[in-house]
């Protein structure tokens, strides 16, 4: 505020008297006079604001002129003060100056206080310098505008102008470097905050470069100093303003440089703002000293996302870093972000590929190496979502198909296109298959089909999943799907490692090199285990997930009963048929109950498109379980399955990829069966024996469970993962192209027909049995005829006569009884030397089993009759009896023995005739033999 002004006027005659030349001369440097005084007082409120939580500058800015204008508003009374533009700011400071505060009076300290106070100011001032307060503006002119009135003094110091550009260049270079010193101050208070993010140089740097701005600044102010002093006394002319500000723009402290020093700074300050970013969100940032495995521990995170992050290699970082964000909102899991740029050594330890990748850590492992790549092939995939909760099944259908349908949007106009497409859960990534069952189904479970909606990648088809319309349209189109399925069924002796070959035969259909299998997924269908010496010389048991269908029990077969493992190659599927190891510890009860199992496994499907007979390579001797196995199965397979049966040879390493001594015996045993049964199985490379090695999917389950080897190792597997690779694909290829499917219905058929045959025969021996006692009977009559005389003829005696047969009593339950020797009985029928065999030993009165075909054993189901002991499996028996479960069978009726008396038609009409005794004689011989 102003309060007086004083001035005095040259022009007036009384002042001009008042020069005096003496003085000028006495103050040889003066340049000006004061010709005028502002007297007032100047107050002056500064707000500052630390943008510390990287706010808005614009909302900051406006903040800050809201609380002036308060001041403004307040201070001339023309409002009350409203302020609620900060309340989303925080960080405020306030310092205000006055240059005419009386003693007593305390300076303001909020903007309240100081509102108050600039009411009370004009008050203030009036009590200072008698009213006038202190002077705030001076007038001043040139000693030049009197050198008429000094006329006496031989020279006055003239003083020269300087150009207006040169003051405009200089005030330039001032405001370039205070906004250079603005910006990297943020940088330099953001960089201290963030250093476990920032490395040590790059903090130092910004330090550095700050104090050569301010240097710099002292500087150039020192010689524009002089360089005005010079110009004001005519000594130099502006020329020496622009050669400073030339000099200016060469040095590191120019405005140029400055700004070539930021953007060489900008990736970290991405960085930091990145990092404030995540930590907002929720995200964890794993950057200088901080371990990853006890960031981890600390947030229990078993199941996360991590981002493997560098800022110096700028491949795949805006993409990865985009899909991170998603994920962090997504919140499904933890996420953590590892700078590698600060801790480089981190990557491989976890063992995760250099550069930028998010990976999904699970329990202990990483199931996926590179999410957005994996995203990045999802967009491209066609996906479906179910309206409804999905059934979870145990087991998935032996019958499906992959689904590959229209996009039901195609339908309504002009969208999509109308080609089939292969369709993929949305939530679990697994293709969608149809039950053949109105039903489809993915690892999700099931649902009924018009439950789903489908989303395809065509551009013209939005976001939006839609179902269809019409159901009808929909049942349609799902039965004309039919399956491309190859079914391979795998047998082999105990030990022969079948599970392990059968995990390998999946890897090595999904990765071409063992390379890529280390960086992809872990493959296994069948849960196995094995046990190795690692490096340190200890056993150490390598353990591949874990299922009730396999025994990991030494000496036992592995796998328990016939499984299939489905897995998908291209638009085919490959369903490999798992069996009970043949030659079981348990005895050859036990493989006789695997081939019933195996034989009622493979009904359920139409067509077995190989038979793999897996065998060891070193064999010099066939003995007699590979015998047994080979016999057993032309047995119950239909001829027709030989031209489909492949020798497979595992563990062929050690005989370098080579069918070794196994070879030659092999083709004796199949030459000897040619002659002896006529069945034909050849033998040549590549159509009906393979060589392979299951150890180099061990050395993968080794290299994921984090065992270490040598590189010369790994190169000798690398090589027999890629000869197994050959082998896989030529054994593939030699089912599905080169020879027919085999019908299961034929093996089927045969099967049934031989077990209905050997049901039969003990009833057809019974009958076989009688028919011998009624001729035994017959002749012992016939000789007792002979030997009658005419008075011993008497054929009312024989009008009755008496026939051995069984009377079968009709039951509504099955019995168990046994066939064992101590638990049947012979009985000799009366009057005749007619035999019949007794079960005198009913082990369970009226058993509660199901699906069990009757008189037929050994019936594996009969184990879990309630008559078992089954304490011991390897053993079970009866504990009625005692005797082996095998040798017990249903029966569903009473077999009674009868003798039945019934009237001889022959006779009665003979007894009608009048016969002389001689044909008496020879008709009743007839009678008995005829009966």
């Amino acid at each position: 505020m102003t309060t007086k002004h004083e001035a005095i006027k040259i022009d007036n005659n009384k002042v001009v008297s008042l020069l005096s030349p003496d003085a000028v001369r006495s103050t040889p440097n003066a340049t000006h006079v004061v010709v005028a005084i502002q007297w007032g007082a100047v107050a002056i409120a500064m707000l500052k604001c630390s943008n510390e939580e990287n706010e808005d500058k614009t909302e900051v800015e406006a903040a800050l002129k809201a609380k002036l204008a308060c001041l403004e508003i307040g201070a001339t009374g023309q409002g009350s003060i409203s302020d609620t533009s900060t309340s989303k700011l925080h960080g405020f400071e306030f310092e205000f100056f006055i240059d005419a505060l009386p003693n007593g009076d305390d300076v303001p300290q909020t903007v309240e206080q100081a509102v108050s106070f600039m009411k009370k100011l004009p008050a203030l001032v009036a009590n200072a310098n008698g009213g006038k307060g202190t002077p705030i503006c001076y007038t001043l002119l040139p000693l030049s505008a009197f050198k008429y009135y000094l006329g006496a003094i031989d020279s006055l110091n003239q003083i020269k102008s300087i150009d207006g550009n040169a003051i405009e260049e200089a005030v330039q270079i001032f405001d370039e470097m205070n906004q250079s010193q603005r910006v990297l101050n943020e940088i330099h208070e953001d960089f201290e905050k963030y250093s476990f993010c920032i490395t040590d140089d790059a903090v130092q740097n910004v330090f550095q470069r700050l104090q050569l701005i301010k240097a710099t600044q002292t500087n150039i102010k020192e010689q524009l100093h002089k360089a005005i002093v010079d110009i004001r006394h005519g000594r130099s002319d502006a020329q020496a303003i622009f050669s400073i500000t030339r000099d200016y723009h060469n040095q590191s402290a120019s405005r140029t440089a400055v700004k070539t020093f930021i953007n060489s700074l900008m990736s970290l300050w991405e960085k930091i703002n990145y990092a404030a970013y995540i930590q907002k969100k929720g995200a964890h940032y794993i950057g200088k000293g901080v371990s990853l495995e006890s960031k981890r521990m600390k947030h229990n995170s078993s199941e996360c996302y991590i981002f493997f992050c560098s800022w110096n290699q700028p491949q795949g970082l805006v993409d990865n870093k985009r899909y991170f964000n998603s994920l962090i909102e997504e919140k499904k899991f933890s996420c953590f972000l590892v700078d590698i740029d600060s801790q480089p050594e981190v990557s491989k330890r976890e063992g995760v590929d250099g550069g930028n990748r998010i990976c999904l850590f699970s329990d202990g492992e990483y199931i996926s190496n590179d999410c957005f790549g994996e995203y990045t092939k999802d967009k491209k995939k066609c996906l479906v979502k179910c309206t409804q909760k999905r059934t979870k099944t145990t087991e998935k259908p032996n019958k499906r198909v992959d689904v590959d349908l229209i996009c039901p949007k195609s339908l309504k106009g002009r969208y999509c296109s109308k080609d089939m497409n292969e369709w993929f859960c949305a939530d679990c990534r697994e293709r969608l298959q149809y039950d053949f069952n109105h039903s489809f189904l993915c690892d999700c479970g099931s649902a009924p089909i018009n439950t789903f909606q489908f989303r395809c990648p065509d551009p013209k088809h939005g976001m939006n999943f839609i179902g269809f319309s019409d159901n009808k349209y929909l049942t349609n189109l799902v039965k004309q799907l039919r399956p491309k399925e190859i079914n391979i069924l795998i047998l082999g002796e105990t030990g022969v490692g079948k599970s392990t070959w059968i995990n390998g035969f999946a890897n090595y259909l999904t990765f071409q090199t063992l390379k890529e299998a280390e960086k992809g997924r872990q493959i296994y269908l069948v849960p196995s285990q094995f046990t190795i010496t690692d490096s340190d010389g200890k056993i150490r048991d390598i353990q591949v997930g874990k299922a009730e269908n396999e025994s990991f029990d030494v000496g036992a077969s592995s796998t328990q009963k016939p499984k299939s493992y489905v897995f998908n190659v291209g638009k085919k599927t490959i369903r490999l048929i798992d069996t009970p190891g043949i030659g079981d510890c348990r005895g050859a009860d036990q493989d006789a109950l695997n081939f019933s199992s195996i034989l009622q496994y493979i009904a359920n499907f139409s067509d077995i498109h190989g038979i793999c007979i897996l065998l060891k390579p070193n064999n010099s001797r066939m003995n007699i379980v590979f015998k047994y196995c080979i016999n057993e199965l032309l047995t119950h397979l239909h001829v027709s399955a030989a031209q489909n049966i492949a020798f497979c040879f595992t563990n062929a390493r050690g005989t370098f990829y080579r069918p070794g001594d196994t070879l030659p015996i092999l083709k004796k045993f199949l030459g000897d069966l040619e002659t002896n049964r006529g069945v034909e199985i050849s033998l040549s490379k590549g159509t009906t024996y393979y060589c392979m090695d299951n150890e180099s999917f061990r050395f993968l389950c080794c290299l994921h469970e984090g065992e270490k080897f040598a590189e010369e190792e790994h190169k000798n597997f690398e090589q027999s993962w890629t000869l197994a690779v050959r082998e896989t694909e030529t054994l593939l290829s030699h089912f599905e192209k080169d020879v027919d499917p085999h019908i299961v219905g034929q093996t089927v058929s045969l099967n049934e027909t031989r077990k209905l045959i050997l049901m039969l025969a003990k009833p057809l021996a019974d009958i076989s049995q009688i028919i011998q006692d009624n001729i035994s009977e017959v002749n012992t009559k016939k000789d007792m005829i002979t030997k009658l005389d005419a008075r011993d003829i008497d054929l009312k005696k024989h009008l009755m006569i008496t026939q051995i047969g069984f009377e079968t009593k009709r039951l509504n339950y099955p019995r168990t009884v046994c066939t064992g020797t101590n638990c049947v009985e012979i009985q000799t029928l009366p009057n005749s030397n007619t035999k019949m065999t007794i079960y005198k030993t009913i082990c369970h009165g009226h058993c509660g089993l199901d699906g069990i075909v009757p008189e037929t054993c050994p019936c594996q189901e009969l184990q879990n009759c309630a008559a078992m002991d089954r304490s011991s499996p390897s053993n079970v028996v009866c504990s009625i009896c005692k005797c082996s479960w095998s040798v017990h069978i249903h029966i569903k009726f009473e077999q009674i023995k009868v003798n039945i008396t019934i009237k001889n038609p022959v006779t009665e009409q003979l007894l009608q005739q009048n016969l002389t005794s001689k044909e008496k004689q020879e008709c009743l011989i007839k009678v008995f033999i005829f009966r």
